[in-house]
């Protein structure tokens, strides 16, 4: 009988098996289970495992879950792994999950990283999910932050163009 992918791990042996089928199996609904049952996994290694997930699948899809699921883990390395992914990943839809991956973390965190991908990052279409997010979160920031962006073009779509950080 196969092993269902969406229970948690058990163990450095429940761990392996996940790590094989995240890196080796072909089916890529598969490799999105397996990195959700990584998330429940209490062996260190899995989330170093997420994350090179995030960064090197070859599907954009299970590179967004990964992003997803690494910030439901509330990972302090999960900031810097989702940032890398808005800097590093070739797809922009890859990018916009990245951006709703910040919306994810808690609001100390998330919302401040989601102003700076609003005002910097060279995406017109990134900075827009990233607007759309913000004004999702319900921060006073982030209304603050919104009523700027109105009046100083912060969705200008000249990605040369960088906007002033307050």
């Amino acid at each position: 009988m196969a092993r269902d992918p969406s229970r948690p791990a058990r163990g450095e042996r429940g761990y392996q098996t996940l790590k094989r089928l995240v890196r080796e199996d072909e089916d890529r609904r598969l490799r999105e289970h397996a990195i959700f049952a990584l998330t429940q996994s209490r062996e260190p290694a899995a989330l170093d495992t997420i994350i090179e997930t995030a960064r090197r699948d070859p599907d954009g899809h299970v590179r967004g879950q990964a992003l997803f699921w690494l910030a439901q883990t509330a990972s302090r390395r999960a900031p810097g792994a989702i940032r890398a992914a808005l800097d590093d990943d070739p797809e922009v839809e890859v990018k916009k999950k990245a951006v709703f991956a910040l919306s994810q973390l808690p609001k100390d965190e998330g919302v401040p990283l989601l102003m700076s991908v609003a005002r910097t990052h060279k995406s017109y279409e990134v900075r827009k999910q990233a607007m759309f997010w913000l004004g999702q979160s319900g921060d006073p920031r982030a209304l603050a932050f919104s009523r700027s962006g109105c009046t100083g073009g912060l969705l200008s779509r000249d990605p040369r163009r960088p906007l002033p950080i307050d």
